[in-house]
């Protein structure tokens, strides 16, 4: 287990030291973006294609779908780090859907396993509107030491680039994320930092199951602990 958290640290500090720290003033105002034109919500695939990332943000597609590395590369962030290995975490071995919602897998991992933090240029919760936080230096309170960049999203609930966090005094998850690393998964920070985030309770939702009410408070303290990463 150490081994692997210790190589998830590695992948998810390559994905965040080098593109977010040494870019930020340059790429933040791209970073996470779900928009094309002046649309301001999360696009969709076409019909029953789930939610997608398209052109012009961190990357493109769906992770759920996806069978080749393209969207990653793609995706304005990739000539910054051209590794598409740093997309995916060791430990996830969730496999790639068929076709969005079908629950039939076929024999190939996942491309990636990382989602970036939705307040960053991509969108608020729970009103769905676009994020006012387009660029790092609007990163006051909290300090850029406490506002995660990218997390492990949950296998279950990954499939477009942003990772959707209601803000308080909501009491559900929206997206959930992973627990594969001992109950914890690994979050980057908008000051290039990485730290593995030890969960009160386990992340168990099943299949797309999104705005999942926190379980019990400890499940609550856990979503306290990432709504409090939230830019104000």
């Amino acid at each position: 287990l150490d081994v692997v958290v210790s190589f998830g640290h590695r992948l998810i500090n390559g994905l965040t030291r080098r593109v977010f720290v040494a870019l930020s003033a340059r790429l933040a105002p791209m970073i996470s973006n779900h928009q094309k034109g002046l649309a301001g919500s999360i696009k969709w695939g076409g019909s029953g294609g789930g939610p997608i990332s398209f052109s012009g943000s961190w990357l493109a597609g769906s992770a759920r779908v996806d069978r080749n590395t393209t969207n990653i590369t793609n995706g304005v962030l990739f000539r910054y780090n051209q590794s598409v290995e740093i997309y995916h975490c060791p430990a996830d071995r969730s496999q790639i859907e068929t076709v969005f919602a079908s629950r039939r897998w076929i024999p190939q991992l996942r491309n990636r396993s990382y989602s970036l933090n939705s307040w960053l240029n991509g969108m608020e919760w729970p009103e769905g509107r676009e994020s006012r936080f387009i660029r790092s230096s609007q990163l006051v309170a909290p300090a850029p030491s406490s506002v995660f960049v990218f997390l492990d999203e949950h296998e279950n609930l990954i499939e477009d680039g942003h990772f959707a966090l209601h803000r308080k005094p909501m009491r559900s998850w929206q997206n959930m994320p992973a627990d594969r690393h001992g109950q914890g998964c690994v979050l980057s920070y908008a000051d290039g930092h990485a730290a593995r985030k030890g969960w009160r309770w386990p992340k168990k939702p099943a299949d797309l199951e999104w705005n999942k009410p926190a379980a019990n408070d400890q499940d609550w303290r856990d979503l306290l602990d990432l709504q409090e990463t939230i830019p104000q």
